[in-house]
């Protein structure tokens, strides 16, 4: 961002931070680097880092520039993007309601029995993060890993019920998940 706005001759200061954009994220802070926030951390953040300028026509000015400069850029896979070896991944379905992982997957339902919450679809955001980080398409073995199900008939219904596009058949059938990703909330 500093090599880019110097090259606008433009000069603010930068502040780095890590934000995730969810609230029910469990973080295990190690190191005094960067900042960690969340979403909602964000606003107080910037309050507090940025003096409050007369100038605002400067302030809309750099938003233009910034703006006029965006390129649509997709780093996906995540792990190809950044030499993340993908068996290092923990594999299970988190937990909506307390954030842990390895949800059990019950006859219609996910369980979680840290806090017996139980969820239809809570199968989605793992298999949305599949897509952000290892690939755009998922195998039923590819997905049986995943979600820790020995079924392939469980993993085959689960993908069928998205109404996912697939190509190959039977063992070398794989479903295209970007429609997941495409059209859900988490993306905006």
């Amino acid at each position: 961002m500093k090599h880019f706005l110097d090259t606008q001759n433009i000069s603010i200061p930068i502040f780095g931070a890590v934000v995730f954009p969810f609230n029910n994220v469990n973080i295990h802070r190690e190191d005094s680097g960067l900042p960690i926030l969340m979403a909602k951390e964000l606003p107080l953040f910037l309050h507090k880092h940025i003096e409050k300028s007369t100038e605002t026509t400067t302030m809309n000015e750099i938003k233009h520039i910034i703006l006029s400069h965006l390129r649509d850029r997709t780093p996906f896979p995540l792990c190809q993007y950044y030499k993340i070896d993908v068996s290092t991944l923990r594999r299970g379905v988190h937990c909506e309601n307390c954030g842990q992982l390895g949800m059990k997957k019950l006859r219609m339902t996910w369980y979680c029995q840290s806090c017996q919450y139980q969820s239809k679809d809570a199968h989605i955001r793992a298999l949305r993060d599949y897509y952000m980080l290892v690939g755009e398409t998922i195998s039923n073995r590819e997905c049986r890993e995943l979600l820790n199900i020995e079924s392939q008939y469980v993993a085959k219904r689960l993908l069928q019920k998205l109404n996912l596009s697939s190509t190959g058949s039977d063992r070398n059938r794989k479903y295209d998940l970007s429609t997941l990703y495409w059209n859900s909330p988490l993306k905006e």
